[in-house]
């Protein structure tokens, strides 16, 4: 009980201590004190950017050197990191295995090079046969029909020229008929050459008397002369010629003989022309025969025709590879060829080293560089972009970015690829290319970069803390020229969440204010 006792009276006394403290402190607290303070956001213009923040890494195009050839690494002359120049000395090969490689390739070429020729020998002789069997089966067709058909194609042939010099015989013999002239047509023939003949006497004596006249030069006078008489000559052979013809149609016994040889060559036109028809209608029958076997030797030329083709598609198959084997072993020769004179592997561009394909005396293979050299003319910024995001990445899409080697210059670039796989930790690569900037970029830099989806430069534009809305309207406080705040309606536009762009209410240079309130101390 007496320790209950005590236990109380220490319990009194703390709350007693407790009571009096807090009448102490109510008595003496004073409420704090507030004071103003005037915070400034000029106007200006500059630029609104709204994009996609992004952070990467500057990488540089990678350009692998490759031998086809399987060859010894003898050893390399560069580690990963050095910078080389094109031409540098990049791994030495073994000058022995070179050689030895060298004289195995050459040989295979030649044996590669012997088997394309021996293809296309192959197919030219192919077609020459095919071609000769399609040829012989036709020449052996028309052969056929020569000798079933020759004998009575040679006697058409026969009875047409028989028959073109009888029927020009019997036209001859009409037109002599036809000829028959009266006793008017002779006496007028006969008159004709009388008068021609005395005309002839007078140019006799003309050309007797100058010949005999010996004091002038007659030459002239007497080749006129001698002319006119030479044609007087002519006309009257000619004139005596149609007057016996005149005179032998006139008589009768000719005229009965021209009639009974017209009647035989009648006659024997009419059975020319009966044993041509037959002969005709033979040789019908034999090109009708001709016909059918030239469609069946034309079905069987169709089905040559169709297996050479076969055959040359086959033969072009193997020569086709014959030719690329061969191809490709010229290129081994050709590349061993270059390491035979010179067993360096020498860079073929500026850069960095980036990796290292094999070890000493490592062999190698068409399929890993020898190196993988970073080219510092083509470098490129590597993206991770969030999943949410990815779909407002476009290609050519404007990007800005700095890096933490050069706090004071931005740099600018566009997309120039992005990727549809996610990686690992859910994020989409994007690619973006740049041209060379001033400032050297090294490969592995770190890069924070804004991937510009909508921007609007050197605009006149406010700290969005400087605006109050009111009833749906934008306002701001403004520092008049006497110094003094002016509430002023605005119209806004475009926003970053940061600054606004201004479209009306403000000009370049004015002060908006703010006031903020805080306590004091």
């Amino acid at each position: 009980m007496k320790h209950l006792d005590k236990k109380k009276k220490i319990l009194l006394g703390a709350g007693t201590a407790v009571v009096v403290l807090l009448a102490v402190a109510a008595a003496t607290y004073k409420p704090p004190q507030e004071e103003a303070r005037q915070r400034e956001y000029p106007v200006k213009k500059t630029d609104i950017v709204v994009g996609i923040d992004s952070a990467g890494v500057i990488t540089s195009e990678k350009a692998g050197q490759f031998i086809d050839t399987a060859l010894q690494i003898e050893e390399y002359k560069v580690k990963v990191g050095d910078k080389v120049k094109k031409g540098d000395i990049l791994a030495l090969l073994s000058e022995k295995d070179v050689q030895e490689k060298w004289k195995s390739a050459d040989e295979k070429l030649k044996n590669d090079r012997n088997a394309l020729e021996k293809l296309k020998q192959e197919k030219q002789n192919a077609k020459l046969e095919a071609e000769k069997k399609m040829n012989d089966l036709r020449a052996a067709g028309e052969a056929a029909y020569q000798e079933k058909a020759g004998a009575t194609l040679a006697r058409k042939s026969s009875l047409e020229s028989s028959l073109a010099q009888k029927r020009a015989r019997l036209e001859e013999l009409k037109q002599q008929l036809q000829k028959n002239a009266t006793g008017a047509d002779l006496a007028a023939k006969e008159r004709e050459i009388n008068s021609l003949q005395n005309e002839n006497q007078e140019l006799q004596r003309q050309i007797d008397a100058l010949i005999a006249d010996t004091t002038q030069d007659h030459a002239a006078e007497l080749a006129q002369l001698n002319a006119a008489k030479t044609a007087n000559d002519a006309r009257l052979v000619a004139l005596q010629q149609e007057s016996d013809v005149l005179k032998n149609a006139s008589s009768e016994a000719n005229q009965a003989q021209i009639n009974n040889e017209i009647a035989q060559l009648e006659t024997e036109i009419a059975n020319l022309t009966a044993e041509l028809a037959e002969v005709e209608k033979t040789l019908q029958i034999y090109s009708s025969q001709r016909e059918q076997e030239k469609q069946k030797e034309n079905e069987s030329i169709d089905l040559m025709a169709k297996q050479k083709d076969t055959q040359m598609i086959g033969l072009d198959q193997s020569i086709a590879e014959a030719q690329s084997k061969q191809e490709e072993s010229q290129k081994a020769v050709n590349e061993l060829q270059k390491y035979k004179s010179d067993p360096a592997v020498r860079a073929e561009h500026d850069g960095v080293v980036l990796n290292l394909g094999y070890k000493q005396n490592g062999v190698t293979d068409a399929t890993t560089p020898i190196a993988e050299i970073g080219q510092q003319e083509k470098r490129v910024l590597r993206l991770s972009v969030d999943s949410s995001e990815i779909v407002d990445v476009s290609i050519g899409q404007e990007v800005s970015f700095y890096v933490d080697a050069y706090t004071d210059a931005t740099f600018y670039g566009k997309v120039e690829s992005k990727s549809y796989l996610q990686d690992d930790k859910g994020k989409y690569e994007v690619i973006v290319a740049f041209d060379p900037p001033e400032e050297e970029l090294f490969e592995g830099m770190g890069a924070n970069a804004t991937l510009v989806v909508k921007q609007k430069l050197d605009i006149l534009t406010v700290a969005n803390k400087a605006i109050v809305l009111e009833d749906g309207k934008s306002y701001l406080m403004v520092k008049n020229e006497k110094g003094e705040l002016e509430k002023r309606q605005i119209t806004t536009g475009f926003s970053d969440g940061r600054l606004t762009e201004i479209l009306s209410g403000l000009k370049d240079g004015e002060v908006a204010v703010v006031e903020e309130r805080y306590e004091k101390k």
